[in-house]
């Protein structure tokens, strides 16, 4: 199921419909925005998430926000360009998926230290998340989420 749900969140067309690709079923984003590499552009995905599931009726906004923001936060740090993040409201649950040009590895979803000032946030998205990975691209790579 998470393959599926990967294979199909990843191609984007600009036809608001579901098509066959390959043999692969590849959904159009509900919604994509992109931000600055910035500290500020944790923040204003946040707000986009929680406006995306008033929206929708997705029952999970306190969760995503969070999770939005700990992937946000690690894109922005890491990338050099925009960073995107596609959302997709299916069947009350949410999939986001956040895009930057970083070609580094995540770092183990491992606890960090009790004073440590960073390091939890793959740590809090694989305790939150119903589903989550990461692919890497040509361009840079995707982090996704599913809640719940």
């Amino acid at each position: 199921m998470i393959r599926s749900t990967l294979r199909r969140s990843f191609a984007f067309n600009r036809e608001r419909e579901d098509t066959i690709e390959r043999g692969l079923l590849v959904r159009t984003a509900d919604h994509a925005t992109r931000y600055p590499p910035e500290a500020q552009s944790a923040g204003a995905a946040r707000r986009t998430v929680r406006a995306f599931c008033a929206d929708h009726a997705i029952d999970v906004a306190d969760d995503a926000e969070l999770l939005a923001s700990e992937v946000m936060t690690n894109a922005c740090r890491m990338a050099t360009g925009p960073v995107t993040m596609f959302l997709v409201a299916d069947d009350g649950a949410l999939l986001c998926i956040i895009s930057d040009d970083s070609v580094l590895r995540l770092p183990p979803a491992a606890p960090s230290t009790p004073m440590a000032e960073s390091g939890r946030g793959l740590f809090v998205l694989d305790q939150l998340a119903g589903a989550w990975g990461a692919t890497t691209t040509t361009s840079g790579k995707n982090v996704w989420f599913r809640l719940p």
